[in-house]
């Protein structure tokens, strides 16, 4: 599994900043607090998606609900299809991704005595027909 993950990240990190779009062309990275590769290191890509013409989720709500969720403001939402191989049930969907604040955030617990490693970014799913919170990440 640890291998998979390195080549994911290593073929995040030729991509660079940008992803190839449905229609083939490089369409550039909507995120600014998480690289690819940073993603791919946790099992996850993303690959950009035309918004549908009618979605029961907006991107504004979209970004509420995830904002509720981990009790952080929203920063930027993009479409996207999601692939979260490390989950079950596993994410294989269009869905609406929220990165959010993640300034003062850390992880869960340190080891003997030691601070709480520092949370450099989160990132949650929303589901686009029942607006519901698929996943979050945080690395």
């Amino acid at each position: 599994m640890r291998r998979v993950a390195l080549l994911l990240g290593a073929v995040a990190v030729a991509f660079g900043a940008a992803v190839l779009a449905p229609n083939g062309r490089s369409a550039p990275w909507p995120f600014k607090g998480v690289t690819p590769a940073e993603l791919a290191s946790q099992g996850v890509t993303l690959s950009p998606r035309s918004t549908p013409g009618t979605l029961a989720t907006t991107a504004s709500s979209a970004a509420a609900v995830a904002s509720k969720f981990q009790g952080r403001p929203a920063e930027q939402v993009a479409y996207m299809h999601g692939v979260d191989t490390t989950r079950a049930p596993r994410l294989d969907q269009d869905c609406w991704a929220i990165t959010l604040n993640a300034k003062g955030m850390t992880a869960p617990g340190g080891m003997l005595g030691r601070p709480s490693p520092i949370v450099r970014y989160a990132i949650v799913f929303v589901d686009p027909s029942s607006g519901k919170v698929i996943e979050g990440q945080e690395g």
